[in-house]
């Protein structure tokens, strides 16, 4: 409603234009997910880029839009401008890291060093400790993502940054890993997860949250 009343006072305002369609594309991802919904984040987002062409908030929110309708290939594009036009924004760099780990297959180890320059950032981010656990999983290092998995949960637990951009981040999905790694970690061998082709079902235990 914030970015809506800015909107009456100065409708070309672009932060509160790309504001508003972060907050239409998270509620499409997460509760509603009418066509209607993200087609007006999707116009209000570009709308936004049209009058600042150098935005890395409107760049960063139709990376999320792209991500949400699951082309995180562009999702992955845009956010990777967002970074480089902002790169001092620790909830792009977290953006960018979970939509690279969806990518199929996925760009692990980006998405490893976007989660790791968000906590620079942003130490006490939640969502981008789990996301980097997300990536170390995918890298095989699994004592480092039940380190960041943990430290996701802590920093949660201690009101820590909010998770980013509204994404399906939750201490329920943080548990739900930590089971994973330790089931896995009790082998012999710590395999190495197999990601399934997009035409392929998925299976993973990730894929409530995609």
């Amino acid at each position: 409603s914030y970015f809506e009343r800015a909107l009456e006072f100065d409708p070309d305002y672009g932060a509160a234009l790309a504001g508003l369609a972060s907050v239409e594309a998270q509620w499409y991802r997460n509760f509603d997910s009418s066509e209607e919904r993200i087609v007006r984040a999707e116009r209000l987002a570009e709308r936004a880029l049209q009058l600042d062409l150098g935005s890395a908030s409107a760049h960063a929110t139709l990376g999320q839009i792209a991500a949400v309708r699951y082309d995180y290939a562009r999702g992955s594009e845009l956010l990777r401008e967002a970074v480089r036009l902002d790169p001092k924004d620790a909830f792009n760099w977290d953006l960018l890291s979970w939509s690279l780990a969806y990518e199929t297959p996925p760009e692990s180890e980006e998405a490893r060093v976007a989660a790791e320059k968000a906590l620079e950032l942003r130490p006490d981010f939640p969502g981008a400790y789990y996301h980097l656990g997300r990536a170390l999983v995918q890298l095989g290092r699994h004592e480092e993502a039940r380190t960041a998995f943990e430290r996701s949960g802590t920093c949660s637990m201690l009101g820590g940054a909010a998770g980013s951009a509204g994404l399906s981040f939750s201490n329920r999905s943080t548990q739900r890993w930590l089971m994973i790694i330790s089931l896995v970690t009790c082998t012999v061998e710590l395999p190495r997860i197999r990601w399934v082709s997009s035409e392929a079902p998925d299976c993973s235990a990730d894929s409530a949250t995609r």
